[in-house]
């Protein structure tokens, strides 16, 4: 398919604000490289193409910074050391919703 007559087909597949489909350092394929799970994945693509996909970069640097607490928490909950018959807080619960994310887990690419 000729992105120039489907310019849809490149905004799903290689887009030019995640490196595009030449570039040896494309998100997905450093992604794939790194064996980068859904958090750390996530924290890096918006880093990526902060300032490339439009001009909010701080939303996307924002959504990032949320990856990689979440990313921390989860790291530190699992660390904990703490008795399961003492009741702890989720310390996930506290992270702020970046803009954009209504949800745990959800959000815009």
């Amino acid at each position: 398919m000729n992105t120039i007559l489907h310019p849809e087909k490149e905004a799903v597949v290689h887009p030019q604000h995640y490196g595009g489909g030449d570039d040896p350092y494309e998100h997905i394929k450093v992604v794939q490289a790194w064996g980068l799970n859904y958090e750390l994945g996530n924290a890096t693509k918006y880093i990526c193409r902060a300032g490339k996909k439009h001009d909010n970069v701080l939303e996307d640097l924002r959504k990032a910074r949320f990856y990689l607490d979440y990313e921390i928490r989860k790291l530190e909950r699992a660390q904990c050391t703490t008795p399961p018959s003492t009741p702890t807080k989720d310390p996930l619960r506290d992270v702020p919703l970046p803009l954009g994310i209504t949800e745990r887990g959800e959000g815009q690419s």
